[in-house]
């Protein structure tokens, strides 16, 4: 039997179909959610998990959701060259409030 073959076996279904419709409505595949997922694995070194007990304040959720569209390519994003350029131009939008 196949890894996968022996993965999907143990994957809970009904799980997997509910992910997979909260995907669909963020347009993230579960292909793409998956690969994601290994990525940060991989660049963090560990499998990522929070508390979930923890509550977030809405300005967090928001700054997630925000953080997760820029990251998919939905909004794009200025660049900054250098720490010191991206200060200024936040200062500079505090300055503008």
């Amino acid at each position: 039997m196949s890894d996968f073959v022996r993965i999907f076996r143990e994957i809970d279904v009904d799980e997997m179909e509910k992910a997979d419709e909260n995907l669909s409505r963020e347009g993230i595949s579960m292909t793409d959610a998956l690969n994601r997922f290994f990525r940060i694995i991989n660049e963090y070194g560990y499998f990522p998990h929070y508390d979930e007990d923890k509550e977030f304040n809405a300005e967090t959720l928001e700054a997630f959701r925000e953080a997760d569209d820029i990251m998919s390519g939905r909004v794009s994003a200025r660049v900054y060259d250098t720490v010191d350029e991206a200060f200024a131009d936040a200062l500079k939008e505090t300055e503008d409030a």
